[in-house]
């Protein structure tokens, strides 16, 4: 079953840190994540799943293997499986999409 939601209608929100939408398929799953400044992912290490992810609304960056990616609206960042990451949003917040293949729970551990 195919699956639509409209980006104008997710924004930015203060009311919710994290996942704000999610959507699990038979092979993958999606998540559409917001943070307000400051606030985000801490360092972590995914061993068992590759993660893309798009910024759709405001700035932050991200921490991968201790090299920093600025974070901006349209920019696309694949994240391979055994990597240390981190993301934070910036002064206006962060909205972004991830994307990674299904399994259950994510279990990542501290770098």
């Amino acid at each position: 079953m195919s699956k639509a939601i409209s980006l104008t209608e997710l924004t930015l929100t203060s009311d919710v840190q994290g996942a704000i939408w999610s959507h699990g398929g038979e092979q993958l799953n999606v998540n559409l994540l917001s943070f307000t400044e400051g606030e985000g992912v801490d360092a972590h290490i995914n061993h068992a799943l590759d993660v893309w992810l798009v910024v759709i609304q405001g700035t932050g960056e991200a921490m991968v293997d201790g090299k920093r990616i600025p974070l901006d609206v349209g920019t696309c960042l694949y994240i391979t499986a055994g990597a240390s990451r981190a993301i934070h949003a910036g002064s206006g917040g962060l909205l972004y999409a991830s994307a990674h293949q299904k399994r259950g729970g994510l279990m990542p551990t501290l770098p």
